[in-house]
Order: C-alpha cells, then structure tokens, then sequence
C-alpha cells in the first residue's frame, strides 16, 4: 500500500471554548484509554461560536482535500468534530456543559504553553475542566488501516476567563458562610472542660 504523506495545514485559533478533560501539564497517563499525550478537547457554542466553528471547519476540509482529493467532502473521512447530543447516555441525558455544543479534542506529544489572560505562564489549579480559553491547533491528515481522515494537533492554550467547574456540586464555602469575629481567649477565661461519661452531648 502506498505510504500516506501527512498533510500539515496552517495554524488555527479556536476562538473562545470551553475546557473539558485538560492534561495539559502532565501527559495523559494510567488510564484505560490513555495515550501518554498532552490533550484537551474544546466544546464551542454551536451558535455562538458559528463563525470560528467555520474557520476549523475549512481548515479540515483545507487539509483533507491536499491530503485525498480535491473532491474530497468531510462526510467522506473520519474528522475532529462531535455534536455534544453524541455524548448522551441510554436515558439521553447530556453531560454537563455538552448541550448545544460542538466539540473536538486535539493532542501532542509536546506539552504546550499554557498562559493566563496577560500571556504569563498559568498554574495548573487555574486551568480546568469548565474554565474558558482558546487554543491555536493544527490540523493534519491521517491513514491508519482502512480509516484516513484529519484531526488537530495541540500547539498553545490561553485561558480567558473562569467557568463553573465540571463535576462540581452544591455551593461555594464562601455563599455559605459570612466571615466570624475570632473570640479573644484571655477575656473568656473558662471553667476547664470536665468529662462527664453520663453526658453524651
């Protein structure tokens, strides 16, 4: 069979998306599925993000055409982009975050720069699934067996603003509780506590 030469295309901006299962500053490791590349995939509002969708859009279809025929339509190949209805369970519950969404993932085995909204290296805590940020990825041509296609790879990640983390549940601390004066100990002197076995409260 004759090799398949990769078809790289120019580097692409995301636009705004957000954030689900980052490794971002450690490989993807240990897991069943696990690839010991750095990842994370993007979910753009279908309406919302409807230009820049586009852009990654024509971009594939940029490469796939290079890489398997100027006739080549995306229906043909096997490409990075999901509806996020595609992620519902037997119940047709959607995950949350997925709902309306298109999403893809990219990978690399480099880890990328990952910077905060002033371009300043993040830290880890602040990046996370829920999160908001934007991505430059590139988009390349695949044969594997009998499947060819394009998929993205990882180059940088920006992170743009805060999200509702995933998997979180129930409130804050802070929309708990209201700050509390801390007790001075040498003006309420008390009685030292005696142990009363008969007490149980």
């Amino acid at each position: 069979m004759k090799k398949h030469n990769t078809v790289v295309g120019d580097k692409v901006l995301t636009g705004k998306a957000r954030l689900s299962y980052p490794s971002l500053f450690k490989p993807d490791t240990g897991g069943q599925y696990s690839d010991d590349k750095y990842k994370a995939t993007f979910l753009l509002n279908k309406k919302e993000s409807a230009a820049e969708l586009k852009v990654l859009q024509s971009a594939v279809l940029k490469v796939a055409k290079e890489a398997f025929g100027v006739t080549t339509k995306l229906s043909e190949i096997a490409h990075p982009f999901r509806k996020g209805e595609e992620k519902a369970d037997e119940n047709g519950d959607i995950p949350d975050g997925y709902d309306g969404v298109v999403y893809f993932t990219a990978k690399s085995k480099y880890r990328p720069d990952v910077v905060d909204q002033a371009v300043k290296p993040a830290e880890e805590a602040e990046v996370y699934g829920g999160c908001f940020v934007r991505a430059s990825v590139y988009p390349y041509s695949y044969v594997a067996g009998k499947d060819k296609g394009v998929t993205f790879r990882l180059g940088n990640v920006q992170k743009m603003d805060d999200g509702e983390p995933f998997g979180s549940t129930g409130s804050k601390a802070s929309e708990d509780f209201e700050s509390v004066d801390t007790p001075n100990v040498e003006a309420n002197e008390e009685e030292p506590f005696e142990d009363d076995d008969d007490d149980i409260l």
